[in-house]
């Protein structure tokens, strides 16, 4: 009857993220990723690779366009996912007399949640660190069962398959840690074997860890220092919006219950362990929303399903977050924040204009990748006219002809090596705040 059930939730959340996924506009992000898996590396500066690997997949699919083959395969991920942390729930609560009942109500929270349902289907290294993350809690609940040799392995083959997917699976051995301590159980899980989960680690997270020597370790310093700033110049709204974000994003109600009647487990303690880490890097730099994404999964694995007055207000916080996120974007503001975001939409409705101004170069790495992927000609972004990332160091982004064309955003200086051209503008885009320029030899 659980496998049964486990089918149906699985066949009725595909079809509602399959849905989503064709008819949510594609973003300058995703467009990026894509551009990444046109151009295939070991790792790239700004991530890991896996999420440039699965992008190419696309190329092998009958599908037409061919940002929808990509988002196809992440949907099928983030099924994938879905399911890996099914198995996870069940193993965790396999004594638990009422575990039917809390599956249903840890499936829907699991979807209800903007990271975990819907945003799942995004072209993002969230989806593959998310399964990857997933696997790992699978293969420690069997080493603190069992002791089977082949557990530590593939605990350590999904600690590097997370690597590869982003570098947040760190995280996970400190925050397990962390728990495993809490509980008294640290004693069962390190045994010798754990040296062939370093093994196995090392061994599929080498793609990483090449490309990273090979490029003077470029892409753990760019993280390194976007996560963890030491600055001078501390923000109190990094914290605050953190908090709140947080907060919000994972539903008060369920941040009230897990927090004023906090059961220790495994699980609850890893995010919580997580989330002190995020708070600690908020007072360096600015903290990501999403950064802590797999918190949220792990918050929610020791959700008491027998309380109807949590899940009763859960479900009615969440019913009024998604009813008035659609209602926003139908607002003059929300629609003047979409238009300031790079998605398919702003591509389509300036893509006809831009035709008679070639060759162009774009202005930041997601609109140039946009350009790229929906518009016959490739576009790639300007050398050095917005911070460094993977366009930066291909040779095509260094215009060589006499006279080119770029489109830029208004509030966004021209980089000093350009000094030495006449520019004029040619065309302008209020809406979206861009504008173009010609540039030619003096």
């Amino acid at each position: 009857m659980l496998q049964k059930r486990i089918f149906n939730l699985l066949a009725i959340t595909f079809f509602i993220k399959l849905v989503f996924a064709l008819a949510f506009p594609l973003v300058g992000d995703e467009a990026y990723y894509w551009f990444w898996g046109q151009n295939l590396q070991l790792s790239y500066f700004d991530h890991p690779g896996m999420v440039a690997w699965l992008s190419a997949l696309s190329d092998y699919l009958p599908i037409t366009p061919k940002w929808a083959a990509t988002r196809l395969i992440f949907v099928a991920l983030s099924m994938a996912t879905f399911y890996v942390w099914l198995k996870v729930f069940i193993r965790h609560r396999q004594n638990s007399a009422n575990i039917l009942q809390e599956l249903n109500i840890f499936t829907l929270f699991f979807i209800l949640n903007p990271f975990l349902g819907l945003g799942s289907v995004l072209i993002t290294p969230d989806s593959p660190l998310l399964l990857f993350w997933g696997l790992s809690a699978y293969f420690v609940l069997n080493i603190l069962r069992g002791q089977k040799a082949i557990d530590y392995a593939l605990l350590g083959a999904s600690l590097g398959l997370g690597f590869c997917s982003k570098y947040h699976i760190v995280l996970f051995p400190l925050v397990t840690l962390v728990a495993l301590y809490f509980e008294k159980n640290l004693k069962t899980f390190f045994t010798q074997k754990i040296l062939v989960t370093v093994l196995f680690g090392l061994l599929f997270c080498s793609p990483v860890l090449i490309w990273n020597y090979q490029n003077d370790f470029a892409s753990f310093k760019f993280q390194l220092n976007h996560g963890l700033n030491e600055t001078s110049s501390y923000k109190f709204w990094w914290t605050s919006t953190y908090l709140l974000g947080q907060i919000l994003l994972f539903n008060p109600v369920l941040v009230f219950s897990m927090f004023f009647k906090f059961k220790k487990s495994l699980f609850n303690l890893s995010a919580l362990a997580q989330w002190a880490f995020f708070l600690y890097s908020s007072f360096k730099a600015k903290v990501e929303a999403n950064w802590p994404l797999t918190s949220h999964v792990m918050g929610l694995m020791d959700t008491d399903g027998t309380r109807k007055k949590i899940i009763r207000y859960s479900v009615i916080y969440y019913a009024v977050i998604w009813l008035a996120l659609p209602v926003f974007l139908l607002t003059d503001m929300g629609q003047k924040k979409m238009d300031l975001l790079p998605t398919s939409l702003t591509v389509k409705e300036i893509a006809p204009e831009l035709t008679k101004f070639q060759p162009l170069y774009g202005p930041t790495y997601q609109m140039s990748s946009l350009l790229t992927l929906l518009t016959p000609n490739p576009v790639y972004k300007l050398n050095g006219l917005s911070r460094y990332d993977f366009f930066d160091s291909l040779p095509q982004s260094r215009p060589t002809a006499n006279s080119f064309y770029v489109l830029k955003y208004v509030s966004t200086p021209w980089p000093l090596f350009y000094e030495n051209y006449n520019k004029a503008k040619v065309a302008e885009f209020p809406k979206f705040n861009l504008e173009v320029f010609e540039f030619s030899h003096e």
